[in-house]
């Protein structure tokens, strides 16, 4: 899966966020980060659904999560959440950018 389909991926699941209008990063609930991360596992899966085999895209999508989760910190996912409920995209994927490197390593390690 390409960077591009992986934004398209982490743009899904923003769709999927809800919950009380916040006004600043910190409000953000355990709760509603897990539903971002499963967000993006569901948006990366659709994303490789009827383009790479079931087996291989579930290996990709879960290094991806792990990438993430061993990467972002607390903060960062709130502060990705935020901005995902918010539909402010730029901000989303200025927290984001900086751990696609790590996360493009999983294409070559499926």
């Amino acid at each position: 899966m390409s960077c591009r389909l992986l934004s398209v991926a982490i743009a899904l699941a923003a769709v999927g966020c809800v919950g009380t209008p916040h006004h600043d990063p910190a409000e953000i609930t355990s709760v509603e980060v897990s539903v971002y991360k499963a967000g993006i596992d569901k948006g990366c899966r659709d994303a490789g659904r009827g383009r790479d085999p079931e087996s291989k895209t579930d290996a990709f999508c879960s290094c991806v999560l792990a990438t993430l989760n061993s990467r972002l910190s607390q903060e960062e996912w709130q502060r990705a959440t935020f901005y995902a409920q918010q539909r402010r995209d730029k901000e989303e994927k200025g927290v984001l950018a900086p751990h696609m490197p790590a996360v493009e390593s999983c294409r070559r390690s499926v």
